[in-house]
């Protein structure tokens, strides 16, 4: 727990702006052009740190996502990017360097997130705001930030629910997603609901092997085949098995996602059980974060 909040403390700076990772065009899938620049701050990455910071007692971290997202909010409104430098400013297009890649990568910099809107991070960025409430320490800054709407539950379920009683990707996706296990771990319903039961039930049928975790499906090939498994999911599911009363399970999850490190202690986004080797930038700081809450409840 020490050392995932010092590492996830190293990624942040003066802004209050933490970058997702601290390298670039580490490959997640090798020779398939799955190479990304994560050195710039991801309104998601922010909020789910600062978060696991309310959770751990860590309020500088906390106080430091609040800041910096909420800047961003003020600056952008509905049009806040996907991610931004450490200095709130707009992310450089991608392009390649004169130099050689890493064996299996590419090149790159900068980052085509600048080109797209992602709904969730407005969700993450109430979810935010409500941990840093809770514990009293949102600024009046923080305040007016939050000017979304309270009818999300509602909506959903009028268009997202699978007809076995479980949630779905979407209106029109009838799959299951990591993301599916995040409203009872954050307190949009409980975790006896029989949508929360049946969700939990069908992620774990469908998108995880050996106590590892995959987003979603990409094609009927087993997720394995696709990409790696995906330690944010890894250690999700392991706070949805503690919520729902399964300690020994629980703890299971989380010594098998908490192994799947490099020697300096350090997760990358994505775990190859296969080949048994790491996937993508590091250090991953939304791993590192999810980290950092799960050991905090489970203890």
């Amino acid at each position: 727990m020490r050392h995932s909040y010092s590492v996830l403390r190293g990624l942040t700076s003066e802004s209050g702006g933490m970058v997702a990772a601290a390298t670039t065009s580490l490959p997640e899938r090798a020779e398939e052009g799955r190479n990304y620049d994560h050195r710039y701050v991801w309104i998601r990455d922010a909020c789910l740190a600062g978060q696991a910071g309310a959770v751990a007692g860590g309020y500088p971290m906390l106080d430091d996502a609040v800041r910096f997202v909420s800047a961003r909010l003020h600056q952008d409104g509905a049009r806040m990017a996907p991610a931004y430098t450490v200095a709130g400013g707009p992310l450089p297009d991608q392009r390649t360097l004169d130099l050689p890649g890493y064996p299996g990568g590419f090149n790159r910099v900068g980052n085509r997130v600048n080109r797209q809107f992602q709904l969730d991070a407005f969700g993450e960025a109430l979810l935010l705001f409500a941990a840093a409430l809770r514990e009293d320490r949102l600024d009046a800054d923080g305040r007016r930030a939050v000017h979304l709407a309270d009818d999300l539950l509602a909506d959903t379920a009028a268009t997202s629910l699978h007809p076995t009683g479980r949630w779905q990707r979407a209106p029109d996706d009838p799959g299951v997603d990591g993301a599916l296990l995040l409203p009872p771990l954050r307190g949009l319903l409980p975790a006896d609901d029989p949508r929360t039961v049946r969700t939990l039930d069908a992620y774990r049928r469908d998108l995880t092997r050996d106590h590892y975790a995959y987003r979603f499906r990409h094609d009927e090939r087993p997720p394995e085949d696709a990409e790696g498994a995906f330690l944010l999911c890894g250690y999700m599911t392991a706070l949805a098995e503690h919520q729902q009363g399964n300690r020994a399970e629980a703890l299971r999850w989380f010594e098998r996602n908490r192994a799947a490190c490099g020697p300096p202690g350090l997760f990358t986004e994505e775990y190859d059980i296969s080949k048994r080797q790491l996937r993508g930038n590091l250090p991953q700081a939304f791993v590192h974060a999810l980290m950092l809450e799960t050991a905090t409840r489970l203890a």
